[in-house]
């Protein structure tokens, strides 16, 4: 294998896109007025209390923008990661 394809296996693509699931303690916010950013359009309903979005945000700036733009609390949600779903309700 040559070198270069060896690093690539440890080195993050910036444009590279994350899937998040984001499950709210309580009936899911109204996000249409906050959604104004191209990282964070296409954001798909996930039942009552949730939402998954497609983003080239990390996860600490989208938890960022969910306590900043839409006032929520921190201990009000949580965001998890595709690979992270077996720890969904174990906070």
């Amino acid at each position: 294998m040559p070198l270069k394809d060896y690093f690539k296996f440890f080195t993050v693509d910036p444009m590279e896109k994350s899937n998040y699931s984001i499950i709210f303690k309580e009936k899911r916010p109204d996000i249409d007025d906050h959604i104004n950013s191209k990282e964070l359009r296409g954001w798909l309903k996930a039942g009552d209390k949730g939402y998954k979005v497609l983003t080239s945000l990390s996860k600490e700036k989208l938890e960022s923008f969910i306590i900043e733009e839409l006032k929520i609390a921190k201990d009000d949600f949580q965001i998890v990661t595709h690979n992270e779903f077996w720890a969904i309700g174990r906070w």
